[in-house]
Order: C-alpha cells, then sequence, then structure tokens
C-alpha cells in the first residue's frame, strides 16, 4: 500500500490507531469460508439451507460475492436468486450449503461492487 502513496502519506500506515483483534475462527464457520471463496473465485452459485433471525428457514441459490467481518459474525453478500436482491447472510446460519458446478454471469448490476454501493445508499 505504502507503494502508491503520495510522499507526505508514506508514513502514515503506520500511525494509524486502527487494530485488528486476532480472532479464533470456529472450524465450521472456517470450512463455511473456504467453500465460499472458492465458490468466489470461480463464480459458482451455492445452494443454500439457511435459517434467519426467527428460525424460519428457507433454501435459496444465490451468487456469492465477498466475505465481511462486522466485530462479531462472519457474513457473506450475495445476490439472492429467490429474492432477485442483494443479500446477506450470516454463516452461523447457515445450516447447509453445496457449491454447485453451475456458474453465475459476470452481469451488471450484480457484483461485489454494486452490493457495497447498494449497502451504502440504504444505510444513508
Amino acid at each position: 500500500i505504502e507503494s502508491v502513496l503520495p510522499d507526505d502519506l508514506k508514513d502514515s500506515p503506520e500511525k494509524t490507531p486502527l487494530f485488528a483483534p486476532m480472532t479464533q475462527i470456529r472450524p465450521d464457520i472456517a470450512s463455511k469460508m473456504a467453500e465460499i471463496r472458492l465458490a468466489t473465485d470461480t463464480k459458482r452459485k451455492i445452494f443454500l439451507d439457511y435459517a434467519d433471525v426467527n428460525y424460519q428457514r428457507s433454501q435459496r441459490t444465490i451468487w456469492p460475492l465477498g466475505l465481511f467481518f462486522w466485530g462479531v459474525v462472519w457474513t457473506m453478500g450475495a445476490w439472492c436468486e429467490l429474492r432477485e436482491n442483494f443479500r446477506i447472510f450470516r454463516l452461523d446460519r447457515i445450516q447447509k450449503m453445496h457449491v454447485l458446478d453451475i456458474t453465475y454471469p459476470a452481469d451488471k448490476g450484480k457484483a461485489l461492487q454494486d452490493l457495497i454501493e447498494n449497502e451504502k445508499r440504504s444505510r444513508y
């Protein structure tokens, strides 16, 4: 990162008071993360059996776009074919998942950057 910073900012990363705690990731979450990362890298769809906050279960096919850590929980941002919209899934609520041998297209408006922009608009 420092190599692309202007000279007057080169030492700023060392002075930034930002710390990421070392956390132990539960084995069940770590294995899901590995599968999700592979699916994301290869643009393969995932079939989920998911439980929401009220323990209502649903099955859906999603396009995994990225993993996010919120200090307490890991989530996956994805395009959901069932809802035809972006959704955020908590990894600890995924009951079962299966990476499919079906790739998803690079459709405009359904990529990671679109998800991030969508989240920004909905929060502010």
